[in-house]
């Protein structure tokens, strides 16, 4: 997300960053329990398959999980001067594909089922916090739009669509080789059928949070039986007084950054080849799209001894870097380039943007009198008859 655009002032992020071993997915203690039922023996969901070497090639992460970044933000101080608006944003599903390909398909399907319902009750704790003014949540939106205007203020979640990390160049050099009958491209099959799964239910998850109603979620109601969910809904028993604060509309937004750069992917593909489809994919300028779709513009030399050919820059402990970054799509093997980066930011924010010009333009349409638009031509109201015949 592009902050410029967008005038923030701050920017707190506690998403672990990624390295060479991977990033921070949803739930490390529910994959850990992945782990454990590939190796029961009553397990129906192996299929008669070994998968005792999962958890020796695909291990619980050591970065901080969803639950304890959202733990970790609560935990810290509120500002002095809460900011006047605020703009979640939960960037998840790109590392937790790359866990979930290499487990049995009807077991991964069903982890992605339970982790949307984790990150509802994430975010649902997040929309309580909120409305608690001594809280690193809360926002000045929430008292200044109740003293101005009827119109509840919006809580508004900003979730991108995952991107499919089969589509990465390290997905076929760094993942580990899996023993027979296992193979690469069994779990590249998974890796792209669990995104799109990803995306249908993490869509799903995200209408039915819009439409819960306005009162808070009670102590009886409990979204989830995972153990790191009820911690976090179990804090709500920690408030003493309710406060006076309107109750906040519930917004998601989500941005399809897949398939951005699937199209970019295609684009360079069918230039290649010399062939334009029929939505004139294919014909854009080189300088519009990237030389090197599929090569990062750092990557580790082979092990042989033999430099990388395509990188034709320097090197240093290993690594060799590319000339020309802005024409490699990947900057490493799991990160896009910089310019890629800013332009999906500026995208993003411009989405976002329009997003809350609609969203105003309908809150001064609901604050007009229904009389407003049904005057005569004196610009008195018209009465019900008027409509009639």
């Amino acid at each position: 997300m592009d902050g410029y655009s967008l005038n923030c002032d701050t920017y707190l992020s506690f998403m672990p960053l990624a390295d060479d071993d991977g990033g921070s997915i949803v739930s490390n203690s529910l994959f850990e329990a992945a782990l454990a039922r590939t190796v029961s023996a009553d397990n129906n969901t192996l299929s008669g398959l070994d998968y005792s070497w999962l958890a020796l090639e695909y291990p619980v992460p050591f970065n901080q999980d969803l639950f304890r970044q959202v733990d970790e933000f609560l935990a810290s101080p509120p500002p002095r001067y809460p900011p006047r608006d605020t703009l979640w944003i939960f960037n998840i599903g790109y590392w937790d594909i790359w866990h979930l390909a290499a487990l049995p398909r009807k077991l991964a399907m069903h982890m992605i089922e339970t982790q949307a319902q984790q990150v509802l009750s994430y975010i649902e704790l997040l929309y309580e916090e909120a409305h608690k003014n001594d809280s690193i949540a809360f926002s000045e939106t929430y008292t200044d739009t109740a003293k101005t205007t009827p119109i509840r203020p919006p809580f508004r979640v900003f979730i991108p669509k995952a991107f499919d990390i089969s589509l990465t160049p390290g997905f076929v050099t760094t993942r580990p080789t899996p023993p027979p009958p296992h193979t690469k491209a069994e779990q590249m099959r998974n890796a792209a059928f669990l995104e799109s799964h990803w995306d249908k239910v993490f869509q799903d998850m995200l209408h039915e949070w819009e439409r819960l109603p306005k009162e808070e979620l009670g102590d009886e109601d409990d979204l989830s039986e995972i153990k790191d969910s009820d911690l976090l809904l179990n804090k709500k028993a920690l408030r003493a007084n309710k406060p006076s604060i309107p109750s906040a509309r519930r917004e998601a937004i989500t941005y399809d950054i897949s398939s951005y750069l699937r199209e970019l992917i295609v684009e360079r593909q069918l230039r290649h080849a010399g062939i334009v489809d029929h939505n004139e994919v294919g014909s854009a300028a080189v300088a519009d799209g990237y030389s090197e779709i599929w090569e990062p513009c750092i990557k580790r030399d082979d092990p042989s001894g033999d430099k990388n050919e395509n990188a034709k820059g320097s090197t240093h402990d290993g690594w060799s870097v590319c000339n020309t970054p802005d024409e490699y799509l990947f900057w490493t093997d799991f990160t896009v380039s910089r310019r890629a980066v800013f332009e999906m930011g500026r995208r993003a924010a411009e989405l976002l943007k329009r997003h809350i010009q609609t969203d105003t333009e309908w809150s001064e349409k609901d604050k007009q009198p229904p009389s407003s638009l049904r005057k005569d031509d004196n610009g008195e109201p018209l009465k019900a008859e008027a409509f009639e015949g």
